[in-house]
């Protein structure tokens, strides 16, 4: 029951990531993974007590992770899919149209680069 009051006072503050629940208890991954999967079944006899409100990343790439909130027998918002290889592509070509728009200005320090 240790364990549980540790995770009850972690997300008693607001909604975390396992990772934001791991640092702040000082439990292990495993310990916390098994902990937020219990809580977030819900069976003929008992109801779910948390769920997964948001889905967010670290940076711009990477694995989505949860964010875990209190509420009683809430439905987990869904993980959001993947990208598209056309979506990729586009991505791709923005990023090099953004990079080759830009302008290159020398100066006694070094080169700067400014956006246009």
């Amino acid at each position: 029951m240790a364990v549980l009051k540790l995770i009850a006072n972690a997300l008693s503050v607001r909604p975390r990531t396992q990772t934001e629940i791991i640092e702040l208890t000082g439990l292990c991954n495993s310990t916390v993974s098994r902990w937020m999967r219990f809580l977030n079944v819900s069976t003929k006899t008992s109801k779910a007590v948390v769920y997964i409100c948001e889905w967010k990343r670290t940076g711009t790439r990477g694995n989505w992770s949860a964010v875990w909130a209190w509420g009683f027998n809430l439905s987990n918002t869904p993980k959001p899919k993947p990208l598209t290889s056309g979506q990729y592509s586009k991505r791709w070509r923005m990023k090099k149209l953004k990079a080759s728009s830009n302008s290159v200005t020398q100066t006694e320090k070094g080169v700067i680069y400014v956006s246009q």
